[in-house]
């Protein structure tokens, strides 16, 4: 299929050779019989479902603790906060990976990192695609008669060679602007002409540093920060914070802490225009609508700043928020999720069969596990380099979580240590289960990583590259 690519911050409108054709043969056999020992078998599409819109917003570096959905203290999300009145509010959501290039990946797959294959190596001098024999969300959707619209923010997704791109029609790219521009684009895109059911997928940069490139947060409608917040900065804290996230005479946790509030209220206002205008479209049938994020963003928690080198709560713990018309409205407390669930989520929502690729489970089936174990992974620290050093895998049942660091192990009761301040497993009776859970998972990403094929190497241009130094990527 081809796809269409719009830079249209620049003006230029290019189109791209037709994808290659993914040659299955034999590695579509043998992977229906090993995803059949995790993931079983396709499912059949019945005979008349409907075929919804599916809008997919991804909001970039949003971590849910500071949502009021999630009850945090300040109103950062009033407009989420209404639309999850008639939605489904998942409460316990792990991101698979503690930055971008992964965790997107594996939102639009239903794979871990480690079998889909994408990700950045030093200074992406050496990066890799996903694996040839990986299905995306799209491709699944475009499969069955949609059309398939993303709409692309982060440098690290413009370049459709990473494999993100597979399945849509069309793969907009708006480098680093704010939702205004994003949404405006999404109307357009929405009130086309076309029979065709519509896949939409949106990526948001909005709480993304650099803050300065946001406008100044209304302090008065936010409320009083944090009072852990309300301190001066270390040394040593803002000697280790990126140059990127600096802001010009702050020295204080509370203005980061201010500007990243902001911004998040600040796509919420957008939202909230954005979902005001879908509900007073009486064309269509009303649209299945997805509301999640990448991962989160450290504010000296643990020490340090940013994304991607730790896989702490700060990092991990992302929001999901899901409208499905004619299902009731509730929050879901009694099962850990992940963001390799929302494709095989969306997909069984409008009946359609789930990829044998995608490991992830429907969360709203009947036969959903509750004690299933979700696991996350890192290899890299700021900049986008990988580097052993940081190599960390995590897993998580229930409340109770167990990270691998090349320092050693890590383990907590989220119940009572939410913040993850006291790690214990020299006294809790499940560390040796949670190693068993990880040894074994990363057999099963190793044998379909040999499944999916080889993941190729990827080269950005100058141009991505700058970009990606803008927002903190690069030296």
């Amino acid at each position: 299929m081809a796809v269409a690519t719009n830079e249209i911050s620049t003006g230029r409108v290019g189109r791209r050779p037709a994808q290659r054709t993914i040659a299955r043969l034999s590695i579509a056999a043998a992977i229906g019989v090993a995803f059949s020992l995790v993931a079983g078998c396709d499912r059949p599409a019945p005979e008349g479902a409907k075929r919804r819109d599916i809008y997919l917003l991804l909001v970039d570096t949003l971590r849910a603790d500071h949502l009021s959905l999630y009850g945090y203290g300040r109103p950062t999300s009033p407009n989420l906060d209404r639309f999850a009145e008639s939605a489904t509010v998942f409460e316990h959501v792990v991101a698979p990976a503690s930055w971008t290039l992964p965790s997107v990946a594996s939102v639009l797959t239903g794979l871990y990192p480690s079998a889909h294959g994408l990700r950045a190596r030093a200074h992406a001098e050496d990066m890799t695609a996903m694996r040839p024999a990986v299905k995306t969300l799209a491709g699944v959707l475009a499969s069955e008669g949609y059309r398939t619209v993303a709409v692309i923010t982060n440098p690290w997704l413009i370049n459709e060679e990473h494999g993100l791109a597979r399945g849509f029609e069309e793969y907009l790219r708006l480098p680093t602007v704010n939702a205004p521009r994003v949404n405006d684009l999404a109307r357009d895109i929405i009130s086309r002409s076309d029979p065709r059911p519509l896949f939409l997928y949106l990526h948001y940069m909005d709480p993304h540093g650099p803050f300065d490139r946001h406008p100044a947060s209304d302090s008065a409608a936010l409320g009083p920060l944090p009072a852990a917040s309300d301190r001066r900065l270390t040394t040593q804290e803002r000697l280790s914070m990126p140059e990127y996230l600096r802001l010009p005479g702050k020295a204080d946790l509370g203005s980061y802490i201010e500007a990243y509030d902001g911004a998040i209220r600040a796509w919420d206002q957008s939202f909230g225009d954005l979902i005001a205008w879908l509900d007073t479209r009486t064309s269509r049938p009303a649209p299945l609508i997805a509301v999640v994020a990448d991962h989160g963003e450290e504010f000296t928690e643990h020490g340090g700043w940013n994304h991607g080198e730790t896989l702490y709560e700060e990092q991990l713990f992302v929001p999901w928020v899901l409208r499905l018309p004619g299902r009731p409205p509730r929050r879901v407390s009694d099962r850990v999720v992940s963001l390799i669930d929302v494709a095989p989520t969306l997909v069984a929502a409008v009946e359609l069969p789930i990829a044998k690729t995608m490991v992830g489970s429907d969360v709203l089936a009947d036969d959903f596990d509750p004690d299933r174990p979700v696991f996350a992974e890192t290899d890299v620290r700021l900049g986008g380099i990988r580097d052993p050093r940081f190599a960390q895998r995590a897993v998580r049942r229930g409340e109770t979580k167990h990270i691998e660091k090349p320092s050693g192990p890590e383990c907590y009761d989220l119940a009572d240590d939410r913040s993850e301040r006291r790690s214990s497993c020299a006294e809790v009776s499940w560390h040796e289960r949670a190693v068993t859970d990880i040894e074994r998972w990363s057999r099963e990403n190793r044998e379909l990583a040999d499944l999916l094929g080889a993941a190729e190497a990827v080269s950005l241009d100058e141009e991505q590259r700058e970009r990606l130094r803008s927002i903190g990527y690069l030296d």
